[in-house]
Protein backbone atom coordinates (compact mmCIF):
# COMPACT_ATOMS: atom_id res chain seq x y z
CA UNK A 1 0.00 0.00 0.00
CA UNK A 2 1.73 3.06 -0.90
CA UNK A 3 2.17 5.81 1.95
CA UNK A 4 -0.14 8.15 3.01
CA UNK A 5 0.27 11.75 3.15
CA UNK A 6 -2.00 14.01 5.51
CA UNK A 7 0.57 17.18 6.41
CA UNK A 8 -0.02 20.47 4.89
CA UNK A 9 1.44 22.96 2.31
CA UNK A 10 3.11 26.49 4.19
CA UNK A 11 1.54 29.28 4.36
CA UNK A 12 2.67 31.73 1.28
CA UNK A 13 2.77 35.27 1.00
CA UNK A 14 -0.10 36.87 -0.66
CA UNK A 15 0.38 38.96 -3.79
CA UNK A 16 -1.26 42.93 -3.55
CA UNK A 17 -4.42 43.10 -5.06
CA UNK A 18 -3.32 46.25 -7.25
CA UNK A 19 -1.03 43.49 -8.86
CA UNK A 20 -3.45 40.70 -9.66
CA UNK A 21 -7.42 41.37 -10.27
CA UNK A 22 -8.23 37.29 -10.41
CA UNK A 23 -8.98 35.47 -7.43
CA UNK A 24 -8.23 31.66 -6.93
CA UNK A 25 -10.74 29.64 -6.91
CA UNK A 26 -9.32 27.35 -4.80
CA UNK A 27 -7.88 28.65 -1.89
CA UNK A 28 -9.44 32.60 -2.99
CA UNK A 29 -5.44 34.15 -2.73
CA UNK A 30 -4.47 36.52 -5.97
CA UNK A 31 -4.09 33.93 -9.26
CA UNK A 32 -2.63 35.15 -12.81
CA UNK A 33 -4.56 33.42 -14.95
CA UNK A 34 -5.42 29.13 -15.90
CA UNK A 35 -3.61 26.70 -14.51
CA UNK A 36 -4.54 22.89 -15.43
CA UNK A 37 -8.01 24.01 -16.86
CA UNK A 38 -9.23 26.35 -13.81
CA UNK A 39 -8.07 29.92 -12.41
CA UNK A 40 -5.86 29.23 -9.56
CA UNK A 41 -2.62 30.85 -8.00
CA UNK A 42 0.78 29.91 -8.59
CA UNK A 43 0.94 27.92 -5.84
CA UNK A 44 -2.15 25.83 -6.00
CA UNK A 45 -1.39 25.03 -9.66
CA UNK A 46 2.29 23.94 -8.59
CA UNK A 47 0.68 22.16 -5.59
CA UNK A 48 -1.98 20.35 -8.06
CA UNK A 49 0.81 19.63 -10.77
CA UNK A 50 2.97 17.45 -7.55
CA UNK A 51 0.24 16.11 -6.39
CA UNK A 52 -0.30 14.44 -9.94
CA UNK A 53 3.08 14.10 -11.38
CA UNK A 54 4.55 12.45 -8.15
CA UNK A 55 1.51 10.14 -7.57
CA UNK A 56 0.68 11.52 -4.15
CA UNK A 57 -1.78 10.37 -2.22
CA UNK A 58 -3.75 12.28 0.74
CA UNK A 59 -6.15 11.32 3.65
CA UNK A 60 -7.96 13.82 5.68
CA UNK A 61 -10.10 12.54 8.32
CA UNK A 62 -12.74 15.55 8.50
CA UNK A 63 -12.87 15.97 4.57
CA UNK A 64 -14.46 19.08 5.79
CA UNK A 65 -10.98 21.96 6.10
CA UNK A 66 -10.96 25.25 5.06
CA UNK A 67 -8.70 25.63 2.67
CA UNK A 68 -8.84 29.53 1.88
CA UNK A 69 -5.41 31.05 2.43
CA UNK A 70 -5.01 33.19 4.99
CA UNK A 71 -1.21 34.45 5.23
CA UNK A 72 -2.10 35.16 9.52
CA UNK A 73 -3.10 31.12 9.66
CA UNK A 74 -0.55 29.30 11.22
CA UNK A 75 0.82 26.05 10.06
CA UNK A 76 -0.55 24.85 6.71
CA UNK A 77 -3.70 23.43 4.94
CA UNK A 78 -4.65 20.17 4.21
CA UNK A 79 -3.72 18.87 0.86
CA UNK A 80 -6.43 16.13 0.71
CA UNK A 81 -9.60 19.12 1.01
CA UNK A 82 -7.28 21.32 -0.99
CA UNK A 83 -6.73 18.67 -4.04
CA UNK A 84 -10.53 18.25 -3.57
CA UNK A 85 -10.75 21.30 -4.11
CA UNK A 86 -8.91 21.34 -6.88
CA UNK A 87 -10.82 19.37 -8.73
CA UNK A 88 -13.86 20.45 -8.18
CA UNK A 89 -13.42 23.75 -9.62
CA UNK A 90 -12.25 22.32 -12.90
CA UNK A 91 -8.38 21.32 -12.55
CA UNK A 92 -7.87 18.37 -14.95
CA UNK A 93 -5.25 15.72 -13.69
CA UNK A 94 -4.51 14.73 -17.66
CA UNK A 95 -3.55 18.43 -18.29
CA UNK A 96 -0.31 18.24 -16.00
CA UNK A 97 1.69 16.24 -19.02
CA UNK A 98 0.30 18.06 -21.65
CA UNK A 99 1.62 21.23 -20.11
CA UNK A 100 4.98 19.39 -19.61
CA UNK A 101 4.62 18.23 -23.43
CA UNK A 102 3.87 22.12 -24.63
CA UNK A 103 7.42 22.99 -22.78
CA UNK A 104 9.60 20.58 -24.53
CA UNK A 105 7.76 20.85 -28.29
CA UNK A 106 8.49 24.83 -27.79
CA UNK A 107 12.45 24.30 -28.72
CA UNK A 108 11.14 22.29 -31.71
CA UNK A 109 10.15 24.26 -35.17
CA UNK A 110 7.62 21.45 -35.72
CA UNK A 111 6.10 21.91 -32.52
CA UNK A 112 2.62 22.44 -32.78
CA UNK A 113 0.36 24.45 -30.12
CA UNK A 114 -1.51 21.46 -28.92
CA UNK A 115 -1.61 20.25 -25.64
CA UNK A 116 -0.96 16.61 -26.85
CA UNK A 117 0.63 15.33 -30.25
CA UNK A 118 -2.11 14.86 -32.43
CA UNK A 119 -2.73 12.29 -35.07
CA UNK A 120 -1.11 13.46 -38.53
CA UNK A 121 -3.15 12.33 -41.76
CA UNK A 122 -2.16 8.51 -41.70
CA UNK A 123 0.19 7.03 -44.36
CA UNK A 124 -0.91 5.41 -47.27
CA UNK A 125 -0.28 1.70 -46.40
CA UNK A 126 -2.46 2.24 -42.74
CA UNK A 127 -6.29 1.22 -42.65
CA UNK A 128 -7.42 3.83 -40.49
CA UNK A 129 -9.01 1.63 -37.49
CA UNK A 130 -7.20 3.14 -34.66
CA UNK A 131 -8.24 6.65 -35.68
CA UNK A 132 -11.42 4.18 -35.80
CA UNK A 133 -11.11 3.38 -32.58
CA UNK A 134 -10.59 6.77 -31.39
CA UNK A 135 -13.87 8.24 -32.85
CA UNK A 136 -15.85 5.31 -31.34
CA UNK A 137 -14.27 6.18 -27.38
CA UNK A 138 -15.21 9.79 -28.48
CA UNK A 139 -18.90 8.91 -29.66
CA UNK A 140 -19.24 6.71 -26.25
CA UNK A 141 -17.87 9.81 -24.18
CA UNK A 142 -20.20 12.34 -25.73
CA UNK A 143 -22.98 9.57 -25.07
CA UNK A 144 -22.48 9.32 -21.36
CA UNK A 145 -22.14 13.33 -21.19
CA UNK A 146 -25.49 13.49 -22.46
CA UNK A 147 -26.70 10.64 -20.28
CA UNK A 148 -25.46 12.43 -17.26
CA UNK A 149 -25.57 16.19 -17.65
CA UNK A 150 -27.42 18.17 -15.44
CA UNK A 151 -27.65 15.00 -12.99
CA UNK A 152 -25.86 15.02 -9.67
CA UNK A 153 -24.10 12.48 -8.64
CA UNK A 154 -25.73 9.97 -6.65
CA UNK A 155 -24.00 7.22 -4.12
CA UNK A 156 -24.45 3.93 -3.32
CA UNK A 157 -24.43 0.34 -4.40
CA UNK A 158 -27.86 0.90 -5.98
CA UNK A 159 -27.14 3.54 -8.08
CA UNK A 160 -23.75 1.48 -9.37
CA UNK A 161 -26.38 -0.64 -10.83
CA UNK A 162 -28.32 2.04 -12.35
CA UNK A 163 -24.44 3.05 -13.65
CA UNK A 164 -23.60 -0.55 -14.80
CA UNK A 165 -26.85 -0.38 -16.25
CA UNK A 166 -25.96 2.48 -18.50
CA UNK A 167 -22.49 1.28 -19.60
CA UNK A 168 -24.15 -2.00 -20.46
CA UNK A 169 -26.51 -0.07 -23.02
CA UNK A 170 -23.30 2.05 -24.48
CA UNK A 171 -21.40 -0.72 -24.60
CA UNK A 172 -24.52 -3.04 -26.65
CA UNK A 173 -25.05 0.13 -29.33
CA UNK A 174 -21.51 1.86 -29.76
CA UNK A 175 -19.31 -1.30 -29.22
CA UNK A 176 -20.65 -4.66 -30.48
CA UNK A 177 -21.49 -3.08 -33.90
CA UNK A 178 -18.31 -1.30 -34.64
CA UNK A 179 -16.30 -3.01 -37.34
CA UNK A 180 -13.32 -3.56 -34.15
CA UNK A 181 -15.52 -5.59 -32.07
CA UNK A 182 -18.06 -7.14 -34.29
CA UNK A 183 -15.69 -9.70 -34.96
CA UNK A 184 -15.08 -10.69 -31.38
CA UNK A 185 -18.95 -10.96 -30.51
CA UNK A 186 -20.08 -12.59 -33.85
CA UNK A 187 -21.04 -15.83 -33.08
CA UNK A 188 -19.83 -15.64 -29.11
CA UNK A 189 -21.85 -16.73 -25.95
CA UNK A 190 -23.39 -14.41 -24.00
CA UNK A 191 -21.32 -15.34 -21.02
CA UNK A 192 -18.23 -14.39 -23.51
CA UNK A 193 -20.52 -10.85 -24.21
CA UNK A 194 -20.64 -10.63 -20.28
CA UNK A 195 -16.75 -11.24 -20.19
CA UNK A 196 -16.28 -8.44 -23.19
CA UNK A 197 -18.40 -6.00 -21.14
CA UNK A 198 -16.63 -6.76 -17.94
CA UNK A 199 -13.17 -6.00 -19.20
CA UNK A 200 -15.06 -2.91 -20.94
CA UNK A 201 -16.42 -2.02 -17.34
CA UNK A 202 -12.78 -2.27 -15.56
CA UNK A 203 -10.73 -0.55 -18.25
CA UNK A 204 -13.41 2.55 -17.72
CA UNK A 205 -12.87 2.49 -14.42
CA UNK A 206 -9.95 2.80 -14.16
CA UNK A 207 -9.45 5.38 -16.93
CA UNK A 208 -12.11 7.40 -14.53
CA UNK A 209 -10.53 6.99 -11.54
CA UNK A 210 -7.05 8.21 -13.05
CA UNK A 211 -8.95 11.46 -14.87
CA UNK A 212 -11.10 12.45 -11.91
CA UNK A 213 -8.28 12.44 -9.50
CA UNK A 214 -9.01 8.87 -7.70
CA UNK A 215 -4.95 7.61 -7.45
CA UNK A 216 -4.49 10.79 -5.08
CA UNK A 217 -7.60 10.93 -3.14
CA UNK A 218 -7.34 6.91 -2.54
CA UNK A 219 -10.71 6.48 -4.21
CA UNK A 220 -12.69 5.35 -7.31
CA UNK A 221 -14.14 7.32 -9.30
CA UNK A 222 -17.01 6.61 -11.91
CA UNK A 223 -17.59 9.16 -15.20
CA UNK A 224 -21.47 9.70 -12.97
CA UNK A 225 -19.36 11.99 -10.20
CA UNK A 226 -19.90 9.31 -7.93
CA UNK A 227 -17.25 7.18 -6.06
CA UNK A 228 -16.35 4.85 -3.57
CA UNK A 229 -13.59 5.15 -0.89
CA UNK A 230 -10.91 2.74 -0.55
CA UNK A 231 -11.41 1.69 3.20
CA UNK A 232 -13.55 -0.48 4.79
CA UNK A 233 -16.29 1.34 6.47
CA UNK A 234 -16.82 3.36 3.15
CA UNK A 235 -17.24 0.30 1.24
CA UNK A 236 -19.65 -1.42 3.47
CA UNK A 237 -21.79 1.54 3.80
CA UNK A 238 -21.38 1.21 -0.13
CA UNK A 239 -23.24 -2.08 -0.30
CA UNK A 240 -25.65 -1.70 3.00
CA UNK A 241 -26.84 1.43 0.86
CA UNK A 242 -28.62 -0.92 -1.08
CA UNK A 243 -31.71 -3.41 1.21
CA UNK A 244 -31.26 -6.05 -1.46
CA UNK A 245 -27.71 -7.13 -0.08
CA UNK A 246 -28.32 -8.81 3.09
CA UNK A 247 -24.26 -9.32 4.03
CA UNK A 248 -22.41 -6.26 3.22
CA UNK A 249 -19.52 -7.34 5.28
CA UNK A 250 -19.58 -9.95 3.05
CA UNK A 251 -19.64 -8.05 -0.15
CA UNK A 252 -16.82 -5.85 1.22
CA UNK A 253 -14.26 -8.34 2.28
CA UNK A 254 -14.99 -10.00 -1.35
CA UNK A 255 -14.50 -7.13 -3.60
CA UNK A 256 -11.95 -4.72 -1.34
CA UNK A 257 -8.92 -6.30 -3.39
CA UNK A 258 -11.00 -5.61 -6.98
CA UNK A 259 -11.32 -1.97 -5.98
CA UNK A 260 -7.44 -1.65 -4.51
CA UNK A 261 -6.59 -3.33 -7.93
CA UNK A 262 -8.28 -0.81 -10.41
CA UNK A 263 -7.07 2.52 -8.32
CA UNK A 264 -3.79 1.02 -6.97
CA UNK A 265 -2.87 -0.79 -9.67
CA UNK A 266 -4.72 0.02 -12.67
CA UNK A 267 -5.03 3.38 -12.58
CA UNK A 268 -1.96 4.49 -11.10
CA UNK A 269 -0.13 3.05 -14.21
CA UNK A 270 -2.51 4.84 -16.33
CA UNK A 271 -2.10 8.02 -14.52
CA UNK A 272 1.71 7.92 -14.61
CA UNK A 273 1.83 6.35 -18.86
CA UNK A 274 0.58 10.06 -19.53
CA UNK A 275 -1.32 8.26 -22.39
CA UNK A 276 -2.88 10.12 -25.39
CA UNK A 277 -6.08 9.65 -27.25
CA UNK A 278 -4.41 6.99 -30.27
CA UNK A 279 -2.62 5.26 -27.57
CA UNK A 280 -5.92 4.94 -24.77
CA UNK A 281 -7.76 3.66 -28.17
CA UNK A 282 -4.59 1.15 -28.36
CA UNK A 283 -4.46 -0.41 -25.38
CA UNK A 284 -8.69 -0.14 -25.00
CA UNK A 285 -8.25 -2.64 -27.99
CA UNK A 286 -5.55 -4.77 -26.42
CA UNK A 287 -7.65 -5.43 -23.25
CA UNK A 288 -11.15 -7.00 -24.41
CA UNK A 289 -9.31 -8.64 -27.23
CA UNK A 290 -7.49 -10.24 -23.89
CA UNK A 291 -10.91 -11.40 -23.41
CA UNK A 292 -11.81 -12.83 -26.74
CA UNK A 293 -11.26 -16.13 -28.49
CA UNK A 294 -7.97 -16.33 -30.76
CA UNK A 295 -10.50 -17.49 -33.54
CA UNK A 296 -12.39 -14.08 -33.30
CA UNK A 297 -9.59 -12.05 -33.73
CA UNK A 298 -9.50 -12.03 -37.35
CA UNK A 299 -6.11 -9.56 -39.20
CA UNK A 300 -7.57 -6.67 -36.67
CA UNK A 301 -5.00 -6.66 -33.47
CA UNK A 302 -1.77 -7.19 -36.63
CA UNK A 303 -3.32 -4.13 -38.16
CA UNK A 304 -3.22 -1.87 -35.19
CA UNK A 305 0.12 -2.97 -33.82
CA UNK A 306 1.26 -2.03 -37.70
CA UNK A 307 -0.79 1.28 -37.16
CA UNK A 308 0.53 2.01 -33.58
CA UNK A 309 4.11 1.41 -34.52
CA UNK A 310 3.41 4.05 -37.63
CA UNK A 311 1.82 6.72 -35.32
CA UNK A 312 5.13 6.58 -32.85
CA UNK A 313 7.25 7.00 -35.56
CA UNK A 314 5.09 10.33 -36.91
CA UNK A 315 5.40 11.61 -33.11
CA UNK A 316 9.05 11.07 -32.58
CA UNK A 317 9.71 12.67 -36.19
CA UNK A 318 7.72 15.69 -34.89
CA UNK A 319 8.97 15.90 -31.92
CA UNK A 320 12.98 16.15 -33.19
CA UNK A 321 11.70 18.62 -35.71
CA UNK A 322 12.16 16.48 -39.01
CA UNK A 323 9.50 17.02 -41.86
CA UNK A 324 7.52 13.71 -42.18
CA UNK A 325 7.39 14.04 -45.72
CA UNK A 326 11.02 12.38 -45.48
CA UNK A 327 8.96 9.25 -45.30
CA UNK A 328 6.30 9.13 -47.74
Amino acid sequence: MHAISSSGDAPRRSSSASEKSLSCTVCADSAEGFHFGAVACAACGAFFRRSVSDQKVYACAHRRCNVRFDSAKRGGICRYCRFEKCLSVGMLPQEVQAKRVRKSESVSSAATASPRPLPLPRRKSTTGQLEALVQLRRDVAAARTRIYSGQSPRFGFSNWRRYLGVEWQLFVSHLLPSAAFSQMTREASMSRIRELFFLFVVFEMACATSIYGGVQMDRCAFYDGSHVELTDDSLRGFFAEDPANQDPDCLTRLSVEFFDLIVRVCSRNLQAAHLDEMETAYLFYATLAHGALRSQLDSTPATLHAEIGLYYETVVVRFVGISVSQFH
